[in-house]
């Protein structure tokens, strides 16, 4: 039986659609040869549709043989495409396929870089009446990216969300969905990261089986941008899973590569290395060069960081070797050679091998790990104060950058760099073995630390702050002045070390392992959640005894550095990272006393010369939605200090901006929530949402005294510098003098009954910390409530 071959137009309409499907797939040599074999069909038609049905295919092989042919030879197949449309005018597709042609072009010159001529070419076709539907929203979108790169940000979100519009109107979803990813895109480039995080949001999942894996990649960067390291993984394990379905081997290696920077944001050296290893071969196998050099440079640092920890003297030697294989003339290659030659003991090697700073702006990561190997380097030789010089310029250097940006780099920069430099420089202090030493080696990089990671960049400036930490001498006149003690708690290599100030003894304390210490902050801490949540009078006492134990364990670790309470009332305490959120104020020697947590030692002597709210300073007080008693507390501080009360509808986040950025006093009824890996995004609930931190930030802080009766806002997030980073942090680091606020959910009924005898307090003249041991009666969750920044 004979088959009839399909009409020439039916045949090759069959071919450019696969090819197409193809292409979407990333199976670039299947498109070629379908697109090759449409052309071959075409030569069987005759007259004006032979020339229409092979100009079809050749328009979108342009895009297939791109790679291939080079632009040169992408245009010349669309010279070809355009001359046999126009040669071929009286037949009623020949003007469309024209139009087509261009439209491809324009694409081609952007991918090549050509954006300029991109975009001149797309404002030409906007609007054309011949262009399909599909083809309008491509314009609009492509015009959106042109103009992006091109500087024209307004412009770009102008053609992005016409884009958009015209997609969701002819039910393109795919184009709708890369239109609202740009938008993302787009706003992270001008810096508004929770605007990017929302629209890469809604974009994902109105179309999640038609996203890109470049799309899926940009939202992984965006989360990792900002901590959300649990969110982002999952992202990338899908681009993974996708690029590996579709046989997208690019992507694919270029997702390892994300996926070994994933690890280093989580500490993960080992995890790092294999897949950046990983990510090299394949981009070796694809002949992308520089992409393998990169990603082995990635696993050399990850392997430098591992062997670090617990090298021994032949990984050293392979890492030397590895080091010298890809060796240039880069700062990179040498500062990780360099890094290598300083582990195995070779510093006159490493000197060598680092040379001469570079002049110009490097990137961050750079700097820092040239500045780490360089510090190395003067201690190998024993030469200390180089050491230090080098030290201070690369921690004075973080706090700037740091403070100015926001980015995926300055995060991987403080991941991987971040600790190294601080371990060294508490390393060369403890070998000094004295007070003063530790503590500029500790405040250095608290100092550092307390620079908040800027999620949108139109935000102003924060509070000026030195970024020097306080000398000694001026510290100790700062404690005496207030009758004020301070222990600060560090880890070092496994274990915790404190150095004690204010009560005459003047004290570097060995406090112990590392282990020991987290196991008593989990167990106080989980005693004291654990008595919030049982009402039950016989099990309430039970649970009260277990917390009683705990403490008194915690107490009897700390004991030794806990200042003299017969030199100095109150306490002031700089926590260490690894200790989390501990109820400081149950811990036996420091309990009946008032006690101040701040993010740093410099930190609380600033703003404890900073004078204190007034008891007539104005008042503002809101109560935030399903909270039983919030009205009626918030009513009672208001009617208490002659302050504004806001509840219901008028307790939004616009007034709570703007009482913050104004000096007097803020009492927040309200509810509030802590992010663990990105406490910018921490929230107090609010009649229209939730107002996060990083909306504070933009808006600034001028308030002296913020009191924020809500669930678990004093909780802390700990960053490379020994600093905690919450709620209460980014307040104080935006301007705010004093903050009072909960480390544990305090439940309603305990904070309502508090809060007007701690502002009774507060309008008799005493500071935030003594009027909150004053007003704590019986039960131990009253501690909770603690003062953070400066009494």
């Amino acid at each position: 039986m004979t088959t009839t071959a399909p009409p020439p137009a039916d045949a090759v309409t069959a071919l450019v659609e696969q090819a197409l499907g193809a292409l979407g797939a990333g199976s670039i040599a299947t498109a070629r040869r379908l697109l090759r074999r449409a052309v071959t069909q075409a030569a069987r038609a005759e007259g004006d549709e032979a020339r229409v049905l092979r100009a079809r295919p050749l328009v979108t092989l342009a895009a297939a043989e791109h790679d291939r042919l080079g632009l040169d030879g992408a245009l010349a197949l669309l010279d070809e495409a355009e001359a046999l449309a126009a040669s071929a005018r009286g037949h009623p597709e020949a003007a469309t396929i024209g139009v087509l042609a261009r439209v491809q072009r324009a694409a081609l010159l952007g991918r090549s870089g050509r954006w300029r001529e991109s975009v001149a070419l797309y404002d030409g076709l906007a609007g054309d009446p011949l262009l399909p539907p599909r083809a309008a929203c491509v314009v609009e979108l492509n015009r959106g990216l042109g103009r992006q790169l091109l500087g024209d940000l307004a412009g770009s979100e102008e053609s992005l969300r016409r884009a958009e519009e015209r997609s969701a109107r002819h039910g393109q979803l795919d184009l709708l969905v890369a239109a609202v990813h740009n938008r993302g895109v787009l706003a992270l480039t001008a810096g508004d990261v929770p605007a990017t995080l929302e629209l890469m949001g809604r974009a994902s999942a109105l179309g999640p089986d038609v996203q890109p894996v470049a799309a899926r990649l940009d939202h992984a960067r965006a989360l990792m941008e900002v901590g959300m390291l649990d969110e982002a993984s999952p992202l990338l394990s899908e681009a993974a899973r996708v690029a590996t379905s579709s046989g997208a081997r690019l992507d694919l290696a270029e997702t390892w590569m994300e996926q070994a920077r994933l690890a280093l944001l989580r500490d993960d050296p080992a995890g790092a290395r294999a897949t950046a290893r990983r990510a090299a071969r394949s981009f070796e196998r694809l002949g992308a060069s520089a992409w393998a050099r990169r990603a082995r440079l990635v696993a050399l640092e990850a392997g430098l960081m591992a062997a670090e920890r617990a090298g021994t003297p032949a990984q050293r030697r392979r890492l030397i070797a590895e080091a010298e294989g890809v060796a240039g003339a880069d700062a990179v290659a040498r500062a990780l050679l360099a890094t290598a030659l300083v582990q195995a003991g070779r510093t006159r090697d490493a000197a060598a091998a680092l040379g001469r700073t570079p002049r110009g702006v490097a990137p961050l990561g750079d700097t820092l790990r040239t500045g780490l190997v360089r510090a190395r380097v003067h201690a190998g030789l024993g030469r200390l104060r180089g050491a230090d010089a080098a030290l201070t310029a690369t921690a004075t250097l973080l706090a700037e950058r740091q403070a100015g940006q926001s980015d995926l780099e300055t995060r991987t920069a403080l991941a991987v760099h971040g600790r190294r430099l601080r371990d060294l420089d508490v390393t060369l202090a403890l070998a000094d073995g004295g007070v003063p030493a530790l503590y500029r080696a500790s405040e250095r990089w608290r100092s550092v630390a307390r620079r908040l990671p800027w999620v949108v960049q139109d935000a102003p400036p924060p509070a000026a702050t030195d970024l020097r930490p306080a000398s000694l001498p001026a510290m100790r006149a700062g404690l005496r002045a207030r009758g004020a003690g301070l222990v600060s708690l560090m880890r070092h290599r496994g274990t915790l070390y404190a150095i004690t100030l204010g009560d005459g003894r003047d004290r570097l304390s060995r406090l112990g392992p590392e282990e020991i210490w987290r196991e008593a902050a989990s167990r106080i801490a989980a005693d004291a959640l654990a008595l919030t949540r049982v009402r039950e009078p016989s099990l309430r006492g039970v649970v009260r005894a277990s917390l009683e134990r705990s403490a008194r364990q915690f107490g009897d670790l700390l004991a030794p550095a806990v200042p003299a309470a017969s030199r100095c009332a109150q306490v002031v305490v700089i926590p260490s990272e690894i200790l989390g959120p501990v109820p400081w104020r149950l811990v036996p020697g420091l309990a009946g006393r008032p006690l101040v947590v701040a993010p740093a030692a410099t930190a609380w002597l600033e703003r404890a010369e900073v004078p204190a709210a007034r008891p007539d300073a104005r008042t503002t007080a809101f109560a935030g939605p399903a909270l039983d008693r919030a009205a009626a507390e918030a009513a009672g501080v208001a009617s208490l200090r002659g302050g504004v009360l806001l509840t219901g509808p008028d307790a939004h986040r616009a007034a709570l901006l703007r009482a913050f950025s104004s000096p007097g006093v803020v009492h927040v009824a309200a509810h509030g929530t802590h992010h663990e890996q990105s406490p910018m995004f921490s929230a107090i609930s609010l009649a229209d949402g939730p107002a996060y931190a990083h909306t504070i930030q933009q808006a600034g802080v001028r308030a002296e005294l913020i009191v924020l009766s809500a669930c678990e806002v004093g909780r802390a997030q700990p960053r490379p510098g020994d600093e905690a980073l919450g709620l209460t942090a980014a307040l104080l680091a935006c301007g705010g003098r004093t903050v009072v606020a909960a480390c544990g959910p305090v439940p309603d009924a305990t904070a309502a009954a508090m809060m007007p005898a701690l502002h009774e307090g507060l309008l008799a003249g005493l500071d935030a910390a003594t009027a909150l041991e004053r007003c704590a009666g019986d039960d131990p969750v009253d501690r909770l409530f603690c003062a953070y920044g400066a009494a």
